[in-house]
């Protein structure tokens, strides 16, 4: 019995980890803000959670009209808001599939 759980434990732990040889690449976000809004919050969340987040700008406020680069994200399906504090937010208009080694642009208006 301990031979199989340890058996076991071996494939699913080789099911989550990299081929040899292979690096991670991560994709990125560029949000370019051309709307008459100051973007305060940017959240993105991947397609299976059940909350926002945390906020992806920190600090960093995305005037109207410039843009921001969020890098090192783990490639995968992402939902996207982006969040003034004047109560409009802008969401992605579905899921949005950040690939390995791309810049994905959104756009808000």
């Amino acid at each position: 019995m301990r031979k199989l759980l340890i058996v076991c434990f071996l494939f699913l732990a080789s099911c989550n980890s990299l081929p040899e040889n292979e690096t991670y690449e991560p994709a990125t976000l560029k949000l370019v803000n051309s709307s008459t809004y100051d973007v305060y919050y940017l959240y993105v969340a991947p397609c299976d959670a059940i909350t926002w987040g945390p906020d992806q700008l920190g600090t960093e406020i995305v005037p109207a009209g410039r843009g921001f680069t969020l890098s090192n994200i783990p490639p995968g399906c992402y939902h996207l808001m982006a969040d003034t504090n004047t109560l409009i937010y802008w969401e992605s208009d579905g899921p949005v599939n950040l690939r390995a080694g791309h810049t994905f642009t959104w756009i808000v208006r």
